[in-house]
């Protein structure tokens, strides 16, 4: 590097900049070591370097003039959504220029975790696949020097890429040599697009998830950076090395910075991540984004469940991911209402009203494999609704015997279970989801007939009030949009019958009252007072759910399912 250390530290001092120079695992790498760490080489439609930091410049300075960005928080990241983070681990591209497939891919594999709602979830694409098998034929250099741009890599991404353990990187120039069966572990994108707008890159990054950038890197920044917020000075720059990609995970108006997750391993930079000041070195002049995912990694069998003529649980599988399926298998039990629901360690749990009306489960003792036998939770109940919070912990909602709805749930992921506890309410037909920042929200039907909701105040925490949000209904089924900001047209609000017309609000306003049932009470009657706020973890006492009977089927996997009654 043509500036040392201490001289370096001397005139970050001097010039009140904001980020801290260290050694770091790349402070002794020669000028050819650190090129082989980069490999961004603007692509045919892609800015060049020195036009790029020209134009992040001027968005910045444009950025802090407006208030376009106002729309989105001013501080987001994906390390740390209620407590979880949906970034999977630092990794080390090594003696490769092979940064933009690690960088698309890493943004990837947050989208997956966010798309299953599961940050705990297993994740580890194959970022060999991308830069072996696809990248050679369309435009990626070879080890060490490599080279190659994002519109080819995302456009590799759409195709498909197995997990690590089917074909894992080790930094060497070499063949693709993907695993037996990949073709049948593939998780793809749907699509992707390129972000040019500061306050579009902080909207899409904050409501969809991680994105792929690329910038110039300069020898104080590779040789030494050590934490803080990078910015861009001509005094401590020292000489151009080259362009690298990385992956965006959140930024923080307070400090004017994007938080990025790095190839060069956790021994350099803030244990992998840096951050960088707005408009330095060309890093927010475009960004790449992946717009949806294709699930079908390895291990992504389909497996469906349904209640026999017999009223056992039956099941029937895929023999492979995308692939044929095996024949019916009884796990035995009397049974009705089957729902199913994954760990946060991938194993499949199955919730069922037993014919005691108790609720009764039986989970896979490892991922894809066998089956436990059947276990009772306890409780009485008739209609059942199952959600995953944002830590990984299953809740199970039910309405119990006095048609309030009851609640269980994991103490920890892959954990045991709480006791009971009610959430009050006259309801019916609870469902459940998942709200895009972690918070789970049960919509239920009303004694009156109208949807009503509770949802919870923080992810993995306590629960509002009931509120009604009108109508008149008698089925529902719950979805979620796409994250990425499109208009629709509005729907017309449903004819009201006996309740208010305004929707209460979904966070900060008053919770309305929530009929309970009397004898004789119509639609039209008025709502009776609220049942009581129970947070989490609160049992409501002397209003126990009676205990179980046995259930003595046994789990028989080599049965036939019996045909329906003719």
């Amino acid at each position: 590097m043509s500036v040392q250390l201490s001289a370096l530290q001397d005139q970050i001092a001097e010039l009140g900049l904001q980020w801290d120079a260290g050694i770091t695992s790349n402070s002794s790498d020669t000028e050819e070591q650190a090129k082989s760490h980069l490999g961004y080489v603007p692509g045919p439609n892609d800015l060049a370097l020195e036009e790029a930091e020209r134009v992040a410049v001027q968005a910045a300075a444009r950025l802090e003039l407006s208030s376009a960005a106002a729309a989105a928080p001013a501080a987001f990241d994906w390390r740390d959504r209620g407590g979880q983070s949906y970034v999977t681990p630092v990794t080390n591209q090594g003696g490769c220029g092979s940064c933009v497939a690690f960088g698309a891919v890493a943004a990837m594999e947050s989208l997956v975790r966010i798309t299953r709602g599961a940050p705990t979830s297993s994740v580890d694409l194959s970022e060999a696949h991308l830069w072996y098998c696809w990248g050679p034929s369309h435009g990626a250099g070879a080890c060490p020097d490599g080279g190659w741009w994002p519109d080819e890599a995302f456009d590799g991404l759409q195709q498909g890429i197995v997990d690590e353990s089917c074909y894992a990187y080790t930094g060497a120039n070499e063949a693709c040599n993907v695993c037996d069966g990949w073709e049948n572990g593939l998780t793809k994108i749907t699509g992707w697009h390129k972000l040019t707008d500061l306050s579009a890159m902080k909207e899409f990054v904050s409501t969809v998830g991680p994105v792929t950038a690329c910038f110039t890197v300069y020898e104080d920044f590779y040789h030494h950076y050590a934490g803080g917020v990078y910015s861009y000075d001509a005094t401590t720059a020292g000489n151009v090395i080259g362009g690298h990609c990385i992956c965006i995970v959140g930024y923080d108006d307070s400090n004017s910075c994007w938080i990025a997750k790095n190839s060069w391993g956790t021994g350099w930079g803030e244990n992998g991540y840096f951050r960088m000041s707005y408009g330095s070195c060309g890093l927010d002049a475009e960004m790449w984004a992946p717009e949806g995912i294709v699930d079908g990694a390895a291990g992504s069998r389909l497996e469906l469940f349904a209640r026999g003529s017999d009223h056992a649980l039956w099941h029937v599988w895929q023999t492979a991911p995308n692939n044929g399926w095996s024949g019916w298998a009884s796990m035995g039990g009397w049974i009705d209402s089957p729902v199913v629901a994954c760990n946060a360690d991938g194993r499949l749990e199955v919730f069922v009203i037993g014919s005691d009306h108790a609720l009764w489960h039986v989970w896979q003792t490892a991922p894809n494999n066998g089956w436990s036998d059947w276990a009772s939770m306890g409780g009485w109940i008739d209609r059942l609704a199952v959600g995953q919070n944002a830590d990984g912990r299953i809740e199970v909602f039910a309405r119990g015997s006095d048609h309030a709805l009851w609640h269980v749930w994991q103490t920890a992921p892959n954990n045991g279970w709480s006791d009971w506890a009610s959430m009050g309410g006259w309801i019916d037909s609870p469902v459940v989801t998942l709200n895009a920042d972690g918070r789970l929200e049960v919509f239920v039907i009303g004694s009156d007939h109208a949807l009503w909701h509770v949802w919870q105040t923080a992810p993995n925490n306590g629960w509002s009030g009931w509120a009604s949000m009108g109508g008149w209904i008698d089925r529902m089924a719950v979805g979620m949009n796409a994250a990425a900001g499109v208009t629709k047209p509005s729907m017309p609000a449903p004819a009201m019958v006996g309740v208010g017309s305004a929707v209460a609000q979904n966070s900060g306003g008053p919770s309305e009252e929530m009929p309970k049932p009397s004898m004789g009470t119509t639609v039209s009657a008025p709502p009776s007072p609220p049942p009581p706020e129970i947070g989490v973890g609160a049992v409501v006492e002397d209003t126990p759910m009676p205990g179980p009977t046995a259930m003595n089927r046994a789990i028989d996997e080599e049965s036939a399912m019996p045909l329906p009654p003719t």
